[in-house]
């Protein structure tokens, strides 16, 4: 059967959303990533914890974020109100999709890169790649000369109320979770995704040869 564009290109955005699911789930994690801005954006001043205690808080963050069957979130230096509990389980709900659709996503780019591997789709497959890096490349620009709009887009985009908009007096988890760590976050999941873009163009070049 004849490989054509819409199942190449149907293939693509599949690989598209693959590399995004994967950048997201390394993020999500790599817990030493916190560790790494703990110093690099000087948590500790803002909240008045140690870094270690600031460790023991977003471990128990993410357990509760990354593990299905913890269902209660409990961080024993902070507080959380009821607005940002249930902006929490939102966020579990998130990544649990995340998780599923990361899954669903593999057998359907394994079946994409074992097409790919014909000569006469090469073309095709750096057309691709061009495009794609071309429209990410305006976007990373975008993002970072505009990060705040486009972190406000984001929960616009994913959450239908503003419990997101934490109050540090009730909600002082705020303090540890700065702007700068989550623009740090988004910065890998963009390189992920690049990365897994280079070892395409290095996959279907050296099968194209």
């Amino acid at each position: 059967m004849r490989f054509g564009r819409l199942r190449f290109y149907s293939g693509a955005i599949c690989f598209s959303v693959f590399s995004v699911l994967f950048g997201l789930l390394v993020v999500m994690w790599f817990i030493p990533l916190y560790r790494i801005s703990i110093p690099l954006f000087d948590i500790p001043a803002e909240t008045g914890l140690s870094p270690n205690a600031l460790m023991i808080n977003y471990r128990a963050l993410m357990e509760y974020l990354l593990n299905p069957f913890v269902k209660e979130l409990q961080m024993p230096d902070f507080p959380s109100s009821g607005n940002a509990l249930i902006h929490f389980f939102e966020v579990k709900q998130l990544f649990m999709i995340s998780h599923v659709a990361f899954v669903l996503s593999l057998p359907i780019t394994y079946w994409w890169l074992k097409k790919i591997k014909q000569h006469q789709i090469w073309l095709l497959t750096e057309s691709y790649i061009k495009w794609f890096s071309g429209i990410a490349s305006i976007l990373v620009v975008v993002c970072l000369l505009y990060f705040e709009q486009a972190f406000i887009m984001f929960h616009h985009l994913f959450f239908n109320n503003d419990y997101w908009l934490f109050d540090p007096t009730t909600d002082p988890i705020i303090t540890a979770l700065p702007e700068g760590f989550f623009a740090l976050m988004g910065a890998i999941v963009v390189l992920v995704v690049v990365a897994c873009h280079l070892v395409l163009y290095w996959y279907c070049k050296r099968k194209a040869v």
